[in-house]
């Protein structure tokens, strides 16, 4: 891939910006009048794979595009929505972290570690341990390079080993015939114990016994997927009281922290977590944040939800907090939006990561046309502003194509509408 200045914006393969265009966002980024007076200036964040290389040695430059896009589909579950990604090389990907300290882009780095480290990459009958350098270099507020800044050479542990003889596993099991489709096992079939457990007061029974939900995150045959944890059924009103008082966020914090035993990484976790806006104020923003750093919690593992039936009065005395949180990284997700111009209003005041759409809405879109052309205006405006669309509760054949012909991915990410399951999770439909 030759990148210079005469290449069109984008990259064909994955539509990142490329180099010349990448370079430009940067500069313009990081120019005074973009920001005010307050000069606030950031960092790039390259990621190299070197695995990559092989990958194409081996299959060739569309087999390396392909694993491109893969890769590029775990890294978007933790991208900022303010950060710029673009493709500056067949084989390396560059974030540029807006308003970032060197400190913070290191952690942000080590985020995208803990996703990508135990990646396995597969291309027909080549399979290769993920292998990547990062390195990130602190800018001026002319997009100059200030200092040499870090780098680091990661290469996989043990576990991509172990994935790579899972991978084989079930791809000689047999038991998964090509094109099946696969999708959530609806929680209704173990009713009884779910409510028990929801009945608890035991917060660690109620986070592991959370609902299931597909998003990017490894590499199982060609596709990427991760279990994403849902504290409590879709739906339900949030507690009133206060997060730091919460034993709920107790239990979620321990099941995220690094060194847990919790089946990770195989299976990279996040978990989201309904509030209510009069829960989220500036004491409770600095609480999570703290209870973050020193549980050793990544942030963007972490994802609040709020329903939008529930915000609209007291989301503007809750605007700092809420956008403090999304500055530290935390996951914003709104729930229940029904129209564009809804969405619209909410999304003036605060900026949030996903729009989750249920299942009942895109049933009715399935329906009647009206319904259709009032959630296609949504999902276009969403889109248009960079926001993460995803659906939940869809447990049927016809409404998870649907989904995937209006472009509404099945969790997070672009990737996990076709991500395929670790058996026993998931079953045939």
């Amino acid at each position: 891939m030759s990148l210079t200045i005469k290449d069109s914006l984008h990259d064909e393969a994955t539509g990142l910006l490329l180099r010349a265009a990448f370079l430009d966002e940067v500069r313009k980024g990081q120019s005074p009048g973009s920001i005010g007076t307050q000069v606030r200036r950031g960092c790039l964040l390259i990621l190299n794979f070197p695995v990559l290389k092989h990958i194409q040695a081996v299959a060739g430059n569309e087999a390396v595009n392909g694993a491109f896009r893969n890769l590029l589909g775990i890294v978007e579950t933790r991208h900022r929505s303010r950060d710029t990604m673009g493709r500056i090389g067949d084989h390396s990907l560059c974030i540029f972290l807006r308003r970032c300290k060197e400190q913070d882009a290191g952690l942000i780095a080590e985020q995208y570690v803990a996703l990508l480290r135990d990646a396995v990459i597969e291309s027909g009958e080549h399979r290769a341990a993920m292998d990547l350098h990062y390195r990130i270099i602190p800018l001026d507020w002319r997009g100059r390079r200030t200092r040499q800044g870090i780098s680091k050479i990661v290469k996989a542990s043990g576990d991509a080993d172990r994935m790579v003889t899972a991978i084989q596993t079930l791809a000689n099991s047999g038991e998964h015939e090509a094109g099946q489709l696969l999708y959530l096992a609806p929680r209704r079939d173990v009713s009884d114990r779910a409510q028990a457990v929801l009945n608890s007061q035991d917060h660690t029974a109620k986070v592991a016994g959370a609902d299931y939900r597909l998003k990017p995150g490894i590499l199982l045959k060609h596709r990427p997927l991760v279990c994403c944890f849902r504290v409590s059924p879709l739906g339900l009103i949030a507690p009133t009281g206060p997060i730091s008082k919460s034993a709920l966020f107790d239990a979620v914090l321990d099941s995220l922290a690094m060194g847990n035993d919790n089946g990770r990484p195989l299976i990279e976790s996040q978990m989201v977590v309904p509030v209510s806006a009069m829960q989220l104020n500036s004491e409770s923003s600095l609480w999570l944040k703290e209870q973050c750093r020193s549980r050793r919690v990544a942030p963007s593992d972490v994802c609040l939800s709020l329903r939008v039936d529930t915000i609209t009065q007291d989301l503007r005395s809750s605007l700092p907090a809420i956008r403090s949180l999304n500055r530290q990284g935390i996951m914003l997700m709104l729930e229940g939006v029904s129209s564009a111009a809804q969405f619209t209003a909410i999304q003036k005041l605060a900026n949030f990561d996903y729009l989750l759409i249920s299942a009942k809405v895109l049933q009715a879109s399935l329906l009647k046309i009206r319904a259709r052309k009032e959630l296609e205006s949504l999902i276009v405006l969403a889109q248009e502003q960079q926001r993460q669309i995803c659906a939940a509760g869809i447990d049927s054949p016809a409404l998870m194509a649907h989904a995937q012909q209006l472009q509404v991915e099945i969790g997070f990410g672009r990737e996990c509408g076709r991500s395929e399951p670790f058996p026993g999770t998931l079953r045939s439909g």
